[in-house]
């Protein structure tokens, strides 16, 4: 290993060769030196059936079997390479042990559908809201929150203050709440 810290291709091939440590030292210090960042990494990303450590035991014994296709470049990121792909294949081989039977995928079908419907007979009620309400207080709404015109902009085209558009607005989402609390009150009633 070099003064920087960086291992060389040269001494990553003396300290693994053919798949097995040949430097036991050499290996320990570049174990010591990277070991808890690959740890750090595989904890922030794993969770559930999912062990942190043995992932990274399997990040290790892939590094040893393939320090022959280290190029000599950085062999952080290289390593790092190697746990990120190893970390990838475990949740998918997690994901398709879990997938579940048909009739939880129809449930979740169902949920997610519903959920969609749900979605929609809101944007209708807004939509409804919008029209009856109006005046320049829902305008000022859907200008400023749906048409991202800011409100200095929508001061300079009312030829208002800024204060007035803030007011505006705020009165103006008020006034669609009370429009949508009572479309929901109406329909649950």
């Amino acid at each position: 290993m070099n003064r920087t810290g960086r291992v060389s291709r040269v001494d990553l091939t003396t300290v693994i060769h053919d798949g097995a440590v040949v430097n036991v030292m050499s290996f320990r210090s570049l174990y010591d030196r990277h070991s808890p960042q690959l740890l750090a990494f595989l904890s922030a990303r794993t969770q559930g059936r999912l062990s942190a450590e043995d992932l990274a035991s399997d990040v290790w014994l892939k590094i040893i079997r393939n320090a022959h296709q280290f190029d000599g470049g950085n062999s952080h990121a290289w390593m790092f390479t190697i746990a990120r792909t190893t970390l990838v294949d475990a949740i998918r081989r997690v994901s398709r042990e879990d997938v579940k039977s048909t009739d939880d995928l129809e449930i979740t079908a169902n949920d997610q559908s519903s959920d969609i419907s749900r979605r929609e007979e809101e944007l209708k009620a807004l939509r409804d809201c919008i029209q009856s309400v109006g005046g320049p207080f829902v305008e000022a709404v859907v200008k400023t929150k749906l048409n991202n015109v800011t409100p200095e902009e929508l001061a300079r085209e009312l030829e208002v203050r800024r204060p007035t558009v803030d007011s505006r607005v705020s009165r103006g989402k008020t006034l669609l709440s009370e429009c949508l609390e009572g479309k929901q009150k109406s329909q649950h009633a």
